[in-house]
This record gives C-alpha cells, structure tokens and sequence, in this order.
C-alpha cells in the first residue's frame, strides 16, 4: 500500500517554493498526526477528501498572493529605476515591432499564396520568344502553339506624363495584351479580400485586343483615380 505521507509530500510540492520552505514540515507533520488517529477504511478515505479538497483551494490562493507580492515588489523597483525601466520597455517595443515586420513579410511572401487562381502555376518567362517587336499577331500565335503554356500574357511597363489641370506629372505605365486580366483571374474562394482585375468598360478580351497595335483602353488603380495624385 503507498505510502499516505510520501503522497502527501507530494502533493504539497504543488504549492509555490517560497511557501514550502517556510510550511511544508509544518503540514506533513499535522497531517500524520491525524491521520495515524484516524481508524478504519471510510474515516481515512473522508479525511483524503477533506485533505484535497483544502489542497484545491488553497494552492491557487497561495500563488496568487505570491503573484501580488512580485507584481508589487517590481512595481516599487521600477518606479526607483525609471531610466532602466524606459530602457528596458523600449528594447521590448522594438523587439515586438521587428518581429512583427518579419513575420508580416514572411507571411506575404512565404506563407500566405497569391490571391489568384492557381498561384502555384504562375510564371514570368523574361526572354520570350515572341514579344511586342515581332508583333501582336506573331505573339499570339505562339502563345497558342506552345504546348509548356496553358495561357501567356504580355506586357511592357514604361513612364510617361500625364496632364491634368494644366500641371503634368510622371506615371507608370504598362501596355499589356487583351488576355491579361484572364491569366491573372483572382482567387474568389480565397479568405480575405482579393484583388478585382476588371478591364474597363468597352474593353475587348482576348487575343483581339492587343497590346500596343490599336488597341485605345486603359485602366487606371485606385491611387491614380483622384485628381490630386497618381
């Protein structure tokens, strides 16, 4: 049978240090005094339940007054080292605020997909065969024929001025062909919001609309929408 003091000691390593060092003898001996007075099965198995019962209690009652200590005695120590103290809350502000700018590019660039449909199967080919100095028709014609390639999109960014209300400013502009918008089709069953490629209204789709051979529709972002910038 196990022995009911070694249980007891046990039990009582629950409570915080600061407490044992000063109660724990103190307690095992009051226990097995009363416990070797106590006779028969349901007397002692009453007095185990008594026993826990004050443990449970107890317990966090002892470490919350351990906490209220601590937090005070930080308290005191801070106010007389207040240099320290801005020190120290600095460092962690600064901590947490790089650690949050990590994980925020991380999470954009690593974790989290693109918001388009099938982002794994997007790729930029750099030196394609056929771009826009060999012509809009000679480019379609090889996106139709290239077996490696279920969809191809091409585009040229370049700068240029825009004038409005007689002052001109510097923007970025970038030709593309008519299937742009399609290759890069958003993500709707994405969580969070995505990006709405829209071509404007009037614009054609497809291989008709071509990038730079006659092609007149634009589409502006949200920041080069308001008169004042872009």
């Amino acid at each position: 049978m196990p022995d009911p003091k070694a249980i007891y000691r046990l039990l009582l390593k629950l409570y915080p240090a600061r407490f044992r060092e000063e109660y724990e003898t103190p307690l095992e001996r009051q226990f097995w005094d009363e416990y070797r007075e106590i006779e028969g099965g349901w007397p002692r198995a009453l007095f185990w339940l008594r026993a826990l019962a004050d443990l449970s209690i107890s317990i966090p009652a002892e470490f919350l007054r351990e906490l209220r200590q601590d937090l005070r005695f930080a308290a005191r120590v801070y106010r007389q080292r207040r240099v320290a103290t801005g020190l120290a809350l600095a460092a962690l502000a600064l901590a947490i605020g790089v650690t949050t700018g990590v994980f925020s590019v991380l999470n954009a660039l690593l974790l989290r997909s693109l918001p388009f449909r099938d982002p794994e199967r997007l790729v930029e080919v750099r030196n394609s065969p056929q771009g826009a100095p060999a012509g809009g028709a000679a480019f379609h014609a090889w996106r139709g024929s290239t077996p490696y390639l279920e969809d191809a999109a091409i585009y040229s960014s370049s700068s240029m001025s825009l004038s409005h209300g007689g002052a001109a400013v510097r923007v970025r502009v970038t030709e593309v062909s008519g299937n742009f918008f399609n290759v890069w089709e958003p993500n709707r069953s994405s969580a969070g919001p995505s990006p709405r490629a829209r071509m404007p209204r009037g614009a054609r789709r497809g291989p008709s609309s071509r990038m730079g051979f006659g092609s007149r529709c634009s589409a502006a972002t949200r920041a080069c929408w308001g008169p004042a910038s872009c």
